[in-house]
């Protein structure tokens, strides 16, 4: 069983258990916390909302950013990439490796219209940063009603 590390990890004897547990129920009923889809592993992420608008946070440590993609449809933010395996040289082996590889893909929906076209992003140092501005609100409108004579 793959075990998906979670940031409210216990540090306790039945961490790992309790770590086990959130993982079926995650299989069983889906993650109650975003949409995932079908993927090798799952980038660590926090998101925060701001009086104007939201920002993503992803740990992507040892991927090239030219290997994420990211894309804005219909109020749902889709990040997907990958990460390479590393290539063992001739006559090493693999003794353990505990890194995940292979492809990602998540999405996340807002509660908020975001304006998709002032949506930045940048990468650095592994962290992918994706600024997503709330919409700007139409104000209401007075309508004056002209009286035919």
């Amino acid at each position: 069983m793959k075990i998906n590390h979670r940031n409210n990890r216990v540090s306790t004897p039945f961490g790992d258990f309790q770590i086990d547990v959130d993982n079926i129920f995650d299989h069983v009923f889906g993650d109650r916390t975003q949409t995932q889809t079908a993927s090798d592993w799952k980038p660590r992420v926090s998101v925060n909302e701001t009086t104007t608008g939201y920002e993503l946070a992803m740990e992507l440590p040892g991927v090239d950013p030219r290997n994420v993609g990211i894309e804005m449809n219909d109020n749902q933010l889709e990040i997907q990439g990958t990460r390479e395996a590393v290539e063992l040289a001739e006559g090493e082996t693999s003794l353990r490796d505990e890194r995940d590889h292979g492809s990602f893909s998540r999405k996340f929906g807002f509660k908020q219209q975001v304006d998709n076209d002032a949506i930045s992003a940048s990468f650095k140092h592994g962290l992918l940063t994706v600024n997503l501005p709330k919409a700007k609100c139409v104000l209401p409108k007075k309508i004056n009603i002209k009286i035919a004579e």
